[in-house]
């Protein structure tokens, strides 16, 4: 809430075009737009900006736009494109065609995006998401409670995975609609799926 007071509202509208507010996402399916608030002006009033700041007021956001914002995040601070297919096999294995792979947003700088990385992996090595952890991986992740006014919270995780020593190879995002925690939660899942994608085919 603090942060958010200090950026102020035409800072942070501004600021979340720039990750993808307000944008149609550039893929293969539908998917819906996410939004910092019903409009510019709800931001008026530093009440919302403070709510805003701390994840609440009008702030609605897509699994996949967390997804793209933490692969930024691992990625030098560039958002990519997202695809649906990566590649066309033939019935041998045999790689057919490697569809192309671009940047969509570059919203913050290669520095900005190896302090949050690291903030990241220390939440995950030794904070509050120890629960995240992948055995001879590095791990970065986050949680997150929405509030939806109804007495349940939605709950999420997002996170990414990759050797040690080397940038972060795969991200994602979790989010459990009037969802628990524990290992059944989101961080359980995020860490199975991320130390799934690691696996040797």
């Amino acid at each position: 809430a603090q942060v958010g007071m200090q950026i102020g509202g035409d800072e942070f509208w501004d600021a979340a075009e720039g990750f993808g507010f307000g944008r149609n996402v550039p893929f293969d399916l539908p998917v819906a737009d996410s939004q910092l608030a019903s409009s510019e002006d709800f931001l008026d009033s530093s009440n919302a900006v403070a709510d805003t700041g701390f994840g609440q007021g009008q702030i609605q956001v897509t699994p996949l736009l967390m997804a793209l914002i933490t692969s930024a995040y691992a990625n030098g601070g560039d958002i990519p494109e997202p695809r649906l297919v990566d590649q066309i096999l033939s019935p041998d294995g045999d790689v057919v065609e490697t569809l192309p792979s671009g940047t969509w947003l570059s919203p913050f700088s290669p520095n900005t995006a190896q302090q949050v990385q690291d903030m990241m992996i220390d939440t995950v090595e030794s904070g509050s998401v120890q629960s995240a952890q992948v055995p001879g991986y590095t791990v970065g992740g986050k949680t997150g409670t929405a509030e939806t006014g109804s007495g349940s919270n939605h709950s999420w995780f997002i996170g990414f995975i990759g050797n040690p020593g080397e940038q972060p190879k795969y991200a994602v995002a979790v989010v459990l609609e009037e969802g628990t925690t524990g290992l059944a939660g989101p961080v359980g899942i995020g860490r199975d799926i991320l130390a799934q994608t690691m696996q040797e085919p």
